[in-house]
């Protein structure tokens, strides 16, 4: 509390007490996990000591200038997504809070490969103990069960699919983040023909053979053996 005294030329005076009202301010009011927010606060103690609680967790100290006001930063706490309070209070009891609010966040790795590759999926800002799914396109791949910070990481293998991107979606019913995974579309060295040799003279039971060629991929290719050049009269066809 302060004291304000107004006095006239003629010896009048008045007087009045002044409370000054903790305020707080913090930018950005949202984000992820292991964010930066800076809190500013005014009103506060002269060279008080202050602490900043996220969600009644402690994650900062400070101490306030002469005029009670400071400006502290910290770390977004792991926790699930949601919206909390920052509060700061002083030694004489003098606090004020803003909102933070908290979006989940997920990570793909990596984001091109073969068929089989092994993917990995880490999240964070889910449901504390939570069911999350994640699919490769319409399908489900994966599941896991986030922590009670809501927090999660598994793996799976990239499924037989066509070369391109393709979308990886995380979900727990509430948060829901996509990714997309490129799967690898070179084609494998062309094989050469080893039987029937070229130019020779083949009887009525024809036996062809190819070079092997491997393909990391995991690509499957169809044979097909045709009578036109146009490939309309299929004589022969083999996955």
């Amino acid at each position: 509390k302060h004291r304000v005294v107004a006095q006239d030329a003629w010896g009048s005076w008045a007087e009045v007490n002044f409370k000054v009202i903790p305020s707080v301010t913090i930018e950005p009011e949202s984000g992820a996990i292991s964010d930066e927010v800076t809190v500013n606060g005014t009103g506060f103690g002269n060279q008080s000591r202050v602490t900043i609680y996220f969600n009644a967790n402690s994650v900062a100290t400070s101490k306030t200038d002469r005029h009670g006001s400071l400006e502290v930063s910290f770390e977004v706490p792991v926790t699930e997504a949601g919206t909390y309070d920052v509060e700061v209070k002083d030694r004489e009891d003098n606090k004020d809070k803003a909102e933070f609010t908290i979006a989940a966040g997920a990570n793909l790795t990596p984001t091109t490969g073969n068929v089989g590759t092994t993917l990995t999926v880490s999240g964070v800002g889910f449901k504390a103990g939570g069911t999350v799914t994640i699919k490769y396109d319409d399908a489900d791949v994966a599941t896991a069960n986030a922590n009670p910070s809501g927090a999660f990481s598994l793996t799976f293998k990239a499924p037989a699919s066509i070369g391109g991107s393709h979308t990886v979606t995380i979900t727990d019913g509430d948060n829901m983040i996509s990714h997309l995974f490129t799967m690898e579309s070179t084609p494998p060295p062309t094989p050469a023909p080893l039987l029937p040799e070229a130019s020779s003279k083949t009887e009525t039971e024809v036996y062809l053979d190819w070079e092997d060629v491997d393909d990391p991929s995991g690509v499957t290719y169809t044979l097909q053996i045709t009578s036109d050049d146009d490939f309309t009269s299929i004589v022969l066809e083999k996955e």
